[in-house]
């Protein structure tokens, strides 16, 4: 404590070294604290449910190809609860979109269909009304009742106790809203929050297109469990193997080769959540290279100043003060810096992660508050850091010959070890920055390559709005006529040059992938059919986007059935190889083994499907089944795509006003969030490749600036033996640049080694990209130079008789 004290006292008393050293640490570990803090309630945080060590994932596994992977039947979900020896309980749930209608406002929300025991199995209470009865997993369409999330009770319901009991519309249907769910609930899925959920015997109105939902052959639930008292994961696969292998026994048709899988339970499901740990871990990465360059940038300050405290330390030494002592005495200066800059971070970190997280475009409810595991990962980085950054500095100082200590003054090193200590640290520091710096460049590279890169088909000008009929029961013959009314008013809106229907927007972020069957071909079971992204549309879908057709015709209304006869197939599905060598038109194939051949009649260019770097894809247009589904409109206009939005927003409104419209946005939007992920990454790394390079400057100018006051007296000398004002600023700024030349060419290698790790990742990127290379070094290079040339102006100010008059 003593060491403490004495370190305050002694950092009071040098006010700007201390403010300097505690902002410098503070953005190192302040950025650490902000990405652990948007990491935190993605990984780490329980969710509030009793006892979630004891909680497992329970899915489904195959080695065949096409076999099932991850969702389960409820036939099964019911049979291994049945093993109570294993599992104490074990309950179910699948994602399913709803358009929610209370009062005079229609809203499309994130529901699931739950297992009654849903909420007793997690332990979570409602904090209003009840959850669901055992009964209301029986009777299918008997029990339509509705439990709310606390988020959806205040913005919907403003926050009034009433609506429990209330009657509410979900797709179209009547339900009674039971229960209000506690606060910061919101499903066992970080990654898919959920505002309303349904028993199961209400999947078939909930989901209106499952089928049968209580069949063996309808894999569609995400199963839970709690394991029973004293059983491990491993006795729980072990076991619940044994009843998989009964299973696909006892049901070879829908079950052959099927077991199953249990993982540990982490609030989402393994692999979105392994996902998450590797972007996690690239980023943590990222902002540890900070950190270094911020610890040795306090580094460099620390030896600088012990220099400056040689003969404070020489007088200590000679009135009997240990070597050991003194060292614990100057690291603990360290640690009062650490900590100081530690509380800094975490106050600054209640308005930088809010921050980060727009920047980062995360997702708006996640909850990334401030809880004890940041507060603790911060202690321990602070700590780690004032290891790093000061232990060396105080073995250093405390190490210091006894004589030449207390001989030393102001001017004179007569022991440059320090310096070129500090050298090497800024060596390392500009390494660092130039990695960081060019990972940035290779991300902004690839997002202006994505911008400038041909997709296949027409954006600009296009605009797409999201709607489904099936959440308003709509008829088949009324869903038609709602289509052919829609289109027909969307083309009729001034400046619209055309206008069609699709079931997926081209590069939307959702694929159809179906296997293709070729009649009279003999089928290996064993072997996965080859598979083509499928889309269905309407009349004018390839005008619209402007895809030419190449040979054949286009669809005509006349192609518009409940059951599809023609298609038209991209150039790769057109290549001799999957027709036997014959032209693809007027030959037929089928999407799956049950589906009625489809016969092809036309040819178009190929097009993207889902990502900028993705290979040729085989790519299927079926026109469009009069069905009610999930479709939007894509219309080709004139006008800015705002007012193209609006106009079409109260097209529907006029023709329905409680069906709920999403996704309202510019196909060129959709294009973008192609790259989401890495545009996230640039925003993040060019961040922290700017503060990494705004560190290692400092670093850099505080290197020249001390070398500047070590030397006064030989500027002093080369100025009485007639050294100009040019001579000198050269003398200083080219120390300063070979320490950019060697910090450059130690980081230069790995830089390589990134961008060819990069370049099999990112659109537009090559194995070495010289553009990137050269405009990154340029900035490093003239940040570097202004660096090292406001310490060498310093310099020309040196009084010769000044600096000589103590010889």
């Amino acid at each position: 404590m003593n060491d403490f004290r004495l370190a305050v006292r002694v950092l009071t008393r040098s006010p700007g070294f201390t403010a300097v050293a505690v902002l410098t640490l503070a953005l190192g570990i302040g950025l650490n604290t902000t990405l652990f803090g948007i990491i935190n309630p993605l990984l780490f945080r329980p969710l509030p449910v009793r006892d979630q060590g004891s909680l497992v994932w329970i899915s489904s596994a195959s080695s065949k190809p096409d076999g099932p992977q991850g969702n389960l039947t409820y036939p099964d979900l019911l049979d291994y609860r049945a093993r109570r020896d294993v599992l104490a309980d074990a309950a179910a749930f699948t994602d399913s979109t709803m358009a929610l209608r209370a009062g005079d406002r229609a809203v499309r929300l994130n529901g699931q269909v739950v297992t009654a025991n849903y909420f007793a199995m997690l332990g979570v209470t409602p904090a209003l009304g009840r959850a669901f009865l055992p009964q209301e997993d029986e009777t299918p369409g008997a029990y339509p009742v509705v439990v709310i999330s606390d988020a959806l009770w205040r913005r919907e319901f403003a926050s009034a106790p009433t609506a429990v009991g209330r009657t509410v519309a979900l797709n179209g249907a009547l339900y009674t809203v039971v229960g209000v769910a506690p606060r910061g609930f919101a499903g066992v899925d970080v990654f898919s929050p959920a505002d309303v959920w349904v028993p199961i015997s209400m999947a078939r109105e909930a989901i209106l297109d499952l089928g049968n939902p209580m069949s063996r052959e309808s894999w569609w639930l995400h199963g839970i469990g709690r394991l029973a008292p004293g059983t491990s994961i491993q006795h729980a696969r072990t076991a619940l193997a044994t009843v998989a292998a009964g299973i696909a026994r006892e049901y070879p048709a829908s079950h052959a080769a099927a077991t199953v899988r249990v993982d540990a339970f982490h609030g989402a499901e393994p692999e979105d959540r392994a996902g998450v740990m590797q972007v996690s871990a690239l980023l943590i990465g990222v902002t540890l290279m900070v950190l270094f360059i911020a610890c040795a940038n306090v580094a460099g300050l620390l030896l600088s100043r012990g220099a400056s405290r040689r003969r404070e330390v020489g007088i200590r030494l000679a009135l009997g003060a240990t070597r050991a002592t003194l060292a614990r005495q100057l690291f603990a200066e360290s640690v009062i810096l650490a900590a100081v800059a530690a509380a800094l971070s975490l106050l600054l970190s209640m308005w930088t992660t809010e921050a980060a997280v727009r920047l980062m475009d995360l997702p708006g409810q996640l909850n990334a508050r401030l809880d004890w595991r940041v507060v603790v990962f911060t202690i321990v980085v602070a700590m780690t850091a004032a290891l790093v950054f000061g232990l060396t500095p105080a073995l250093r100082a405390a190490g210091q010959d006894l004589l030449p200590s207390l001989r030393s003054e102001p001017g004179s090193d007569p022991r440059p070890r320090s310096s070129r200590l500090q050298r090497a640290i800024v060596a390392g520091q500009l390494a660092l920055c130039l990695i960081l710096l060019v990972s940035a460049g290779l991300f902004v590279r690839a997002l202006v390559s994505a911008s400038r890169m041909s997709v296949g088909f027409a954006y600009a000008d296009r605009v797409a709005v999201s709607m489904d009929l099936r959440t308003q029961r709509y008829t088949p013959a009324k869903a038609a006529a709602f289509y052919r009314e829609i289109v027909a008013r969307a083309q009729a809106l001034p400046g619209v040059k055309g206008a069609t229907l699709a079931e997926n927007v081209p590069m939307g972020g959702i694929v159809s992938v179906y296997g293709l069957e070729f009649p009279g071909r003999p089928r290996d079971p064993d072997a996965r059919p080859p598979r083509a992204s499928v889309n269905r549309v309407w009349t004018g879908y390839f005008d619209t986007l402007g895809i030419p057709i190449l040979r054949g015709r286009d669809f005509t209304s006349a192609d518009l059935r409940p059951t599809p006869q023609v298609a038209i197939i991209n150039e790769t599905m057109a290549s001799p190889r999957f027709w036997e060598g014959k032209d693809a038109i007027g030959q037929q194939f089928s999407l799956g083994t049950r589906e009625r051949p489809l016969t092809v009649v036309g040819i178009v260019r190929d097009t993207l499907v889902d990502e900028f770097n993705e290979r040729p894809w085989s790519s299927v247009y079926v026109p469009y089944s009069p069905a009610p589904a999930a479709v939007s409109l894509i219309v080709w206009s004139e006008a800015t795509p705002s007012d193209t939005i609006r106009s079409i927003e109260r097209v529907v409104r006029g023709m329905d006003a409680d069906l709920p419209l999403f996704r309202s946005m510019p196909l060129a939007g959709y294009i973008a969030d192609r790259m989401d992920a890495e545009r996230t990454l640039s925003r993040m790394l060019a961040a922290c490749g700017t503060l990494a390079l705004l560190l290692a400057s400092l670093g850099l100018y505080g290197v020249m600036a001390y070398a500047v006051t070590r030397r006064q007296r030989e500027i002093g000398v080369r100025v009485a033996l007639g050294a100009t004002r040019a001579d000198i600023t050269r003398l200083f700024i080219g120390e300063g640049m070979r320490l950019v030349v060697f910090g450059t060419a130690a980081g230069l290698l790995p830089a390589i080694g990134l961008s060819r790790l990069l370049a099999s990742e990112l659109v537009g990127v090559r194995t070495l990209d010289p553009p990137t290379f050269a405009v990154t070094t340029a900035v490093l290079a003239c940040v570097s130079l202004c660096a090292a040339w406001l310490p060498a102006r310093r310099a020309l100010g040196v009084d010769p008789m000044t600096a000589m008059r103590s010889e």
